[in-house]
C-alpha cells in the first residue's frame, strides 16, 4: 500500500474519532489553519504554537502527527513530546523530511476536516 493511501487512511479515522464531539469545531478549525502555519513559520515554531493553545482538543492534532510521522519511520516512539523536539533538534535533511511529511499528512487532515467535520478555513482559532 502507498504511503499516501496509509497517511489518508490514519488522517480520516482521527478525524472520524473526533466527529460528533463537542471538540470537533476546534479541531477542524486548527486542522484548518496548521498547514498555512507550517508554511509560513516553520514547522517547529507551528507545532509549538499548538502545543501552547489552551484547548487540549487543538492539540491533538500533534498526537495525530507523531502516529502519522512514526508511522512513515520519522519518529522512533510516535508521540507529541516526540515530534516536539524532533522538531526542535533535527539537521536539515531530517527537519525537511519531517516537514515534508507533516504537510502531506495535514492536506488529509484539512481535507477530512472539511468533508467530515464541515470545517470552514474562515473559522476562528
Amino acid at each position: 500500500m502507498k504511503r499516501d493511501h496509509r497517511r489518508a487512511i490514519l488522517a480520516k479515522g482521527h478525524v472520524e474519532s473526533i466527529a460528533g464531539t463537542e471538540h470537533a469545531k476546534a479541531f477542524g478549525a486548527v486542522c484548518m489553519k496548521l498547514p498555512i502555519l507550517v508554511h509560513q513559520a516553520g514547522l517547529a515554531p507551528a507545532l509549538h504554537h499548538v502545543a501552547q493553545l489552551s484547548k487540549t482538543e487543538k492539540r491533538e492534532i500533534l498526537d495525530h502527527l507523531a502516529a502519522q510521522l512514526r508511522e512513515g519511520g520519522l519518529l522512533p516512539d510516535g508521540t507529541k513530546d516526540e515530534l516536539l523536539r524532533h522538531a526542535r533538534e533535527a539537521n536539515a535533511t531530517q527537519l525537511l523530511a519531517a516537514t515534508r511529511e507533516v504537510q502531506r499528512c495535514l492536506e488529509w487532515y484539512r481535507s477530512f476536516a472539511k468533508t467530515i467535520l464541515k470545517a470552514e478555513p474562515e473559522e476562528d482559532e
